[in-house]
């Protein structure tokens, strides 16, 4: 049971840290492509990454806590890795509102 809790874990931080990649490209990129001209509100490509990343910097936090409370991988120190792309999502989300 054990294993399949840290394996699922595992996953999620995974597809958080792959969110957090395809996101943080497209705020960093700052491209000005508006991806669908024809939605109520239209957006930027760089305004609609850092959007995305604003919303899911609290869910991005608690895979990473969750991680970090349960996936063996270590000392206390070592686990703390888990939440660098916490970090990193905060740092993008503290840039795209200080730009907008």
């Amino acid at each position: 049971m054990k294993k399949i809790t840290n394996l699922m874990l595992i996953i999620l931080n995974l597809c958080a840290c792959a969110c957090l990649l395809y996101f943080g490209y497209l705020f960093v990129s700052g491209s000005d492509v508006v991806a669908y001209p024809d939605a109520m509100i239209p957006m930027k490509d760089w305004e609609r990454g850092g959007m995305a990343l604003t919303m899911g910097l609290f869910p991005l936090f608690i895979a990473n806590l969750l991680g970090y409370l349960y996936i063996q991988l270590g000392s206390k120190k070592m686990r703390r890795i888990l939440f660098i792309p916490s970090l990193v999502c905060l740092g993008l989300v503290v840039c795209y509102w200080n730009i907008g």
